[in-house]
């Protein structure tokens, strides 16, 4: 897989954010966020998309993304992110998650419980000069506004 010219086009703008970002603020009403994910997590949400044809080397990728950065993460979903995936990547996953560096808090909401008003996840990037760029993530695409 390699660099950002070998990433999808969903990953291309956030790539630009996450490396530039001091703080990173994710929430997602369903699923684990893409910088928390563990390659086995990464693969099952890849392979549920219809656009990623490499599904085991972006799962690399991606999931070793967090190590690359240097940003503050505070991350917020449901348990039921990991509580509904097959036994084997829930495993990994919580061991992924509880290996994750002091620089990243995870904030895990109750069974059953809603985010609403919250369509889809969604970060918050707070840059080195102060402005704060959102993007919202979709399993196929990325709306991130103009700078």
């Amino acid at each position: 897989m390699g660099e950002l010219g070998h990433r999808p086009p969903f990953l291309r703008d956030v790539d630009t954010l996450e490396r530039e970002a001091t703080r990173i603020d994710l929430v997602s009403p369903h699923a684990v966020p893409g910088l928390l994910w563990c390659r086995s997590y990464a693969e099952l949400v890849y392979e549920a998309g219809r656009k990623v044809r490499d599904v085991v080397g972006l799962a690399q990728l991606r999931s070793e993304r967090l190590g690359h950065l240097s940003s503050k993460v505070s991350a917020v979903f449901p348990l039921s992110a990991l509580t509904g995936a097959p036994q084997q990547v829930r495993a990994e996953h919580a061991e992924h998650l509880l290996g994750l560096p002091d620089r990243v808090s995870v904030h895990l909401l109750p069974e059953g419980t809603l985010l609403f008003g919250v369509p889809g996840p969604f970060s918050l990037f707070r840059m080195a000069d102060g402005r704060e760029m959102a993007s919202s993530d979709h399993l196929e695409a990325n709306a991130v506004p103009p700078r």
